[in-house]
Parts: structure tokens; C-alpha cells; sequence
């Protein structure tokens, strides 16, 4: 995974990421991700955002999820968000945002 800062140069409050998984073909393989959020550009050294997330019933799904700090209130600091999936299977998705507060 090709990891670029997602909220710019400076870390920032992500409080919530939307995935949008592929419509057309592999859906029941979108099984056990993560959103991870942090400063390290290799997502699997940041914090996980949210619980890990199993897979939908059917394609084109769109998941938001909502980040938390270690306090359980506000969002996750980081520049880097990432999705992660362990296994050899391949992440493919359609779409990731990052919404952060100003």
C-alpha cells in the first residue's frame, strides 16, 4: 500500500473515513479491515480507527467510520490514513475519504 498524507503536511483531528467498496465483482473478500490513522506512513504502525470492520452482503458498499481519540471523544491525529487488510487477498476499494476537523 502506497501510503501519501491524506490531511496535508501537518497532522490533523480525523473524526470520521468513508470506504466505498467495489460494486461489480469481490465484495465477500472486503473481510477484516481496518482505517488506521497516525504520523508513520506504513498504516500498519499507526492506531486503528473504529473496530475492524467485516465484510457487506452485498457490493458497492459505503462504510463510515467514525474515529475516536484515546480519551473516547474527538477524532484521531494523524497525517496518514490508510486501510488495511491482512492476508494475501487484495485490497481493492473505489473510493476513501478523510474528513477532519478545521
Amino acid at each position: 500500500l502506497d501510503a501519501k498524507p491524506a490531511v496535508g503536511d501537518v497532522a490533523a483531528e480525523v473524526v470520521s473515513v468513508r470506504v466505498l467498496s467495489r460494486w461489480d465483482c469481490c465484495h465477500e473478500r472486503f473481510d477484516n479491515w481496518e482505517v488506521r490513522v497516525g504520523d508513520d506512513p506504513n498504516p500498519w504502525r499507526n492506531p486503528p480507527c473504529g473496530a475492524t470492520q467485516r465484510a457487506s452482503a452485498s457490493g458497492g458498499a459505503r462504510r463510515e467510520i467514525h474515529c475516536r481519540g484515546r480519551d473516547g471523544r474527538g477524532g484521531m491525529f494523524g497525517k496518514y490514513v490508510g486501510v488495511v487488510m491482512p492476508g494475501p487477498e487484495p485490497l481493492t476499494l473505489c473510493e476513501v475519504e478523510a474528513f477532519a476537523k478545521k
